[in-house]
């Protein structure tokens, strides 16, 4: 069964999910989906905890997008935070990262209530980086250059290039977590670019790189590969040969 803590439902598993929706009829129902290690959710917790309280008309319930994959699945969800507003088991419109406004007026659209503007948080949703991490930019100036020529740009922007799913501060999937957290820990400087911010360098480099997953680690413009095969280019001291012979300082 459902555990109700307040206003909000804490779904546990695929048949908890599946009753809760049935037990819903034709009420709207609000899901968010979140990751315990990634910070943004944590802020926007406390917003649908907010909006539950605003719009009592609606069905607020959580789901931990990684502990019940199956869920997530089933809606193709790759990023966290990520809603979901459903009526009788049909998706009615989705929200994706952490944007309060625009799920408030999301959340707002179906429901009955009118509620003020969410109070501003003084909990800032990024933090002050932790890593050598630099962020690279596509040059606007040149919009019609052809994607093979900004994908060549790219993976050479800098001499450690990590492509991955958010920022180094704000990871939006566990692989790109942990990834970061290899890189953190040579102390290695690398810039990197979030591929959800371009889907057609998303899946562009796909084919450029013959790689289909991120994330996705190079070095002087090389691939090396995504998180499992990094992680075994560390144990056996590939990565830290690449780096040395590259002249990139690392510890």
């Amino acid at each position: 069964m459902s555990i109700k803590t307040d206003t909000i439902y804490e779904i546990q598993s695929t048949e908890d999910y599946q009753k809760f929706v049935f037990s819903c009829k034709d009420q709207v129902i609000a899901l968010n989906f979140y990751a315990n290690w990634a910070q943004p959710c944590q802020y926007m917790n406390n917003v649908f905890q907010e909006l539950s309280l605003k719009f009592s008309d609606i069905k607020f319930a959580n789901i931990n997008a990684e502990e019940l994959e199956e869920i997530s699945e089933s809606f193709e969800i790759s990023v966290v935070p990520f809603f979901i507003i459903l009526q009788q088991g049909k998706v009615l419109t989705k929200v994706s990262g952490a944007n309060p406004p625009e799920l408030t007026k999301t959340i707002a659209q179906f429901s009955k209530k009118t509620a003020a503007p969410l109070m501003e948080s003084s909990t800032p949703l990024n933090e002050k980086p932790k890593s050598n991490a630099t962020n690279v930019l596509i040059d606007k100036e040149n919009e019609y250059e052809d994607l093979t020529s900004r994908l060549e740009k790219l993976v050479k922007a800098e001499p450690v290039m990590l492509f991955m799913k958010g920022t180094p501060d704000n990871p939006q999937c566990g692989f790109s977590r942990q990834i970061v957290d290899i890189l953190n820990d040579l102390s290695v400087k690398y810039g990197f670019f979030n591929i959800l911010s371009d889907q057609e360098v998303r899946e562009g480099l796909k084919e450029f790189s013959n790689w289909p997953t991120y994330p996705q680690l190079y070095i002087q413009g090389n691939l090396c590969g995504g998180l499992d095969i990094v992680r075994e280019m560390i144990k056996t001291g590939e990565i830290q040969k690449l780096l040395q012979e590259s002249g990139i300082p690392f510890t």
